[in-house]
């Protein structure tokens, strides 16, 4: 690495690991340990983020498993959708095969912006062949005020509804 700001401290990715919230974060029971750890170590840590369903632990969990059982997505085909209002787009994912949509498309709708907004999804593929009325929550992000994993949705509106700094994966079968 070159050109660095300030290349005698150490970089904050090889800090200590935040284990959870007692002293030095449960990284170290030295009194001085040479690995300072993060200031809010209390509030942010591991233990906190695996008791938190919100968590991006656990968020990070769920898209694992996902993929494990999911051919749309380990081999299926991605479409990133138009960026909306700035701040948000979709990307979906989804098996085709004999030029057919097959199983499960999965939508990840994301709202960078620091306000809501109704996130159009009918630019997605086969969508209209989708069965919008019985979308499946899989995953949502901390900051997720309007939705809960395994919830069910209805989107046949073919809008997804999103919170400020919001994400969600929803599925849906074809």
């Amino acid at each position: 690495m070159e050109n660095l700001p300030n290349n005698s401290q150490p970089f904050p990715h090889r800090g200590a690991m935040l284990w959870d919230d007692s002293r030095n974060a449960g990284f170290s029971i030295a009194d001085n340990p040479q690995t300072g750890v993060n200031a809010d170590f209390a509030s942010i840590n591991w233990m906190s983020q695996y008791n938190d369903p919100k968590s991006q632990l656990k968020m990070v969990q769920k898209l694992v498993k996902l993929r494990q059982r999911s051919d749309a997505l380990n081999q299926g085909q991605v479409y990133i959708g138009k960026l909306y209002e700035h701040s948000a787009f979709t990307i979906t994912r989804f098996f085709r095969e004999d030029n057919t949509t097959k199983g499960r498309m999965f939508l990840g709708g994301v709202n960078f912006g620091k306000s809501a907004v109704d996130l159009p999804i009918n630019d997605a593929p086969s969508i209209n062949e989708a069965h919008l009325h019985k979308a499946k929550v899989e995953a949502v992000n901390s900051a997720a005020s309007n939705y809960e994993v395994l919830e069910t949705l209805d989107l046949s509106t073919q809008t997804l509804e999103l919170g400020p700094e919001e994400g969600v994966v929803v599925s849906f079968a074809v």
